[in-house]
């Protein structure tokens, strides 16, 4: 075989990783959240901004506090 030949061949070698590398970077086996328990996304955003609701709350708390003894 010359280079040529080699060179040819060699591109539907790499075009069989790359798709298989493609292939297994986009298929993802696992389930959305979403689909395995419904409205789950929502109340994961809700206790989110509750949680950071409560932090503000304590550091304007503390804010507060920290200005009224003096």
């Amino acid at each position: 075989m010359n280079k040529t030949q080699e060179q040819a061949e060699q591109p539907s070698e790499d075009q069989g990783v790359v798709a298989e590398i493609k292939q297994s970077m986009t298929v993802d086996k696992e389930v959305p959240i979403d689909k395995k328990v419904p409205g789950a996304t929502f109340s994961l955003v809700a206790l989110s901004y509750l949680v950071i609701l409560i932090i503000v709350a304590f550091v304007l708390a503390a804010v507060f506090w920290s200005f009224s003894g003096s």
